[in-house]
């Protein structure tokens, strides 16, 4: 039976852990790919895109990133559409659901990001829209 790693590394879609301080301490292959870079353990936090944007196009700020704002208050998982940005200026459209493991005293000692490419379905959705305004 593979590994825990091999199995999560093996996802199609971008999965990565942070620790309660918001430290990337584990990702898998999708996330490298969507990302287009491997973080820095123990240096990048929250998340490991170059830059992440709101729908509106908007840059958020580290305090603005969904996983830091769970981990600030802690409750159930909250789904965002963010567009995630690349060293290169290539982005991605993304649907984020983030998750937030609290310890027996209840205080944040992990969170889990997994990020769905929605590129091609936004896209399709933009051309379906025009489309439909040039009728």
């Amino acid at each position: 039976m593979p590994g825990l790693e091999t199995i999560v590394d093996d996802l199609a879609v971008a999965v990565y852990v942070c620790d309660g301080a918001g430290r990337i301490v584990l990702f898998n292959a999708a996330a490298k790919a969507l990302w287009g870079r491997e973080p820095d353990f123990g240096r990048d936090r929250w998340c490991g895109a170059w830059r992440v944007h709101g729908p509106d196009g908007r840059t958020l700020q580290p305090e603005e990133l969904p996983l830091r704002e769970l981990a600030l208050a802690p409750r159930s998982s909250v789904r965002r559409d963010l567009v995630v940005e690349r060293g290169d200026g290539t982005r991605r459209s993304v649907l984020c659901e983030p998750r937030v493991y609290l310890d027996e005293r209840g205080a944040v000692s992990a969170l889990l990001g997994v990020l769905t490419d929605v590129t091609a379905a936004r896209q399709a959705e933009r051309a379906r829209h025009e489309a439909e305004q040039l009728l």
